[in-house]
């Protein structure tokens, strides 16, 4: 007689599994596989509302990091900017003897709608920006009082008049906006964010230029053609009195201030050798000129004219300012600007004068 073997009390107590038939098929897994699926999907559940809800987060902080921006000014500490305005609206506030340099200030405020400075609604209109950079030195945010910006050039301006004397020193400009405007608008309307060469090619500079050429290209070189006039005032750095009507034997040329930061020693150059050197750079204008302009009816040439500065370094007497004329013909600037004639033969063919007296140049010989 077979025995059944003993169980021990775990395995007779465990309880027995059901068979699960499906498809024909007998299996004792079936039930655990429903409720894993019934656990995958709570998981899945779980998922998406954790994917919902760090969605709704990362949108608030993502809209809260596009506010802030909105709130943030675009300039800062250190940033190369150029002003708009023309430096001829600045007032001069005081020698800052321990910073070395000059201060001057602008108001700003608004009126209708519009950026003003000491009130002037048209300050845009009254005068070409000088294409000096500035650094911004400091921003002072102060609540119910203006906003102070102070930007320091980066070049030094010679012979600057202070109570202490004459000094090649920096010039600080301290700009001074209502305290219920928003600092960071009020400078995108006054400065330009970048270098002297981004600003001359800048929408803005294209936008103003128009409102110059009529008052600086009068009588004669009003027969300039407008877009050869804009082009000039750009090529000159919006310096308005880089151009002149000059007239010579019955002859009237367009002039141009050729004049060179430099001074010569007058012992290692005499007056010919600087007026080479002179007539060398000033060739390099008025190449530029004509292939702005080429030949201009009514007018029957290009003039270069300027100061030549020497100095005697061992005497160290007095500066000496020569002063400089060369008056060449469209005709002959054409031929050159064909290679028709060399740099010598131009000159051999130009007027040039120094103090009244005409003279010659060679060119090769000073080089």
């Amino acid at each position: 007689m077979r025995q059944t073997p003993r169980l021990s009390i775990r395995q007779r107590l465990k309880p027995k599994r059901e068979k699960y038939v499906e498809r024909g098929n007998t299996t004792n897994s079936a039930p655990h596989r429903h409720s894993n699926q019934s656990g995958e999907r709570k998981s899945m559940n779980k998922s998406y509302k954790l994917i919902f809800t760090s969605g709704i987060g990362l949108l608030v902080i993502l809209l809260f990091v596009i506010d802030t921006l909105g709130q943030t000014t675009p300039f800062v500490k250190k940033d190369t900017v150029i002003p708009k305005f023309g430096f001829a609206l600045a007032q001069f506030d005081e020698y800052k003897k321990w910073q070395g340099n000059n201060q001057f200030i602008i108001e700003v405020g608004m009126a209708e709608g519009k950026v003003t400075i000491f009130g002037y609604k048209n300050w845009d209109s009254k005068s070409l920006p000088e294409l000096h950079e500035y650094i911004i030195r400091e921003i002072k945010v102060s609540k119910g009082k203006p906003t102070d910006v102070y930007i320091l050039s980066k070049d030094t301006f010679r012979d600057m008049e202070t109570k202490y004397g004459k000094f090649a020193v920096e010039r600080q400009i301290k700009l001074s906006i209502a305290a219920e405007l928003r600092f960071d608008e009020v400078l995108s309307a006054i400065l330009f964010k970048g270098t002297s060469d981004e600003f001359l090619k800048s929408s803005y500079v294209q936008s103003i230029i128009g409102r110059f050429v009529q008052t600086i290209f009068t009588g004669s070189l009003a027969k300039i053609p407008i877009d050869a006039q804009r082009r000039l005032l750009v090529w000159s750095r919006l310096q308005s009195d880089a151009f002149r009507e000059t007239k010579f034997k019955d002859k009237i040329y367009l002039g141009v201030d050729t004049t060179q930061d430099v001074v010569y020693n007058t012992i290692q150059l005499n007056q010919a050798e600087r007026a080479s050197r002179q007539v060398s750079f000033a060739l390099k204008k008025l190449k530029d000129i004509f292939d702005i302009t080429g030949g201009i009816e009514g007018i029957d040439g290009l003039s270069a004219t300027g100061t030549i500065g020497s100095y005697n370094f061992v005497r160290k007497d007095d500066r000496t300012d020569e002063r400089f004329e060369m008056h060449v013909t469209f005709d002959i600037l054409k031929r050159y600007a064909n290679a028709e004639i060399t740099n010598q033969e131009l000159v051999d063919a130009s007027l040039i004068l120094v103090d009244g007296s005409r003279i010659k140049v060679n060119l090769t010989s000073f080089s």
